[in-house]
């Protein structure tokens, strides 16, 4: 776990918060955001608790489709608006069962 949340933190932080006044992410914001996703997304798998394989892979997905479609138009993801709410509700999963971990 020591080793795999410094990277899930940096990973997670690479999502730009979203924008105010229902704006999309720029084209060379989605590009940069895309790549980075892309090119970190080893460091995630396998992670340090089955419990969250399923959410992980999922808040990885929904981000790089969110930011290759750039704005999303899909049936998973249909706007950025949506694709925010699920990163937001998949990294709540995900923390929560961090949390547990540490406690326990």
């Amino acid at each position: 776990m020591a080793e795999w949340e410094p990277a899930w933190e940096r990973v997670a932080a690479a999502i730009p918060a979203e924008l105010t006044g229902g704006e999309d992410p720029s084209p060379a914001t989605c590009s940069e955001v895309l790549a980075f996703l892309r090119s970190n997304r080893a460091e995630l798998f396998p992670t340090p608790d089955l419990a969250i394989d399923d959410a992980v892979t999922e808040w990885v997905e929904v981000a790089e489709e969110a930011f290759f479609e750039c704005p999303p138009t899909g049936t998973e993801v249909g706007s950025f608006p949506e694709a925010y709410e699920k990163l937001l509700r998949l990294r709540g999963e995900i923390e929560l069962v961090l949390d547990m971990d540490r406690d326990s």
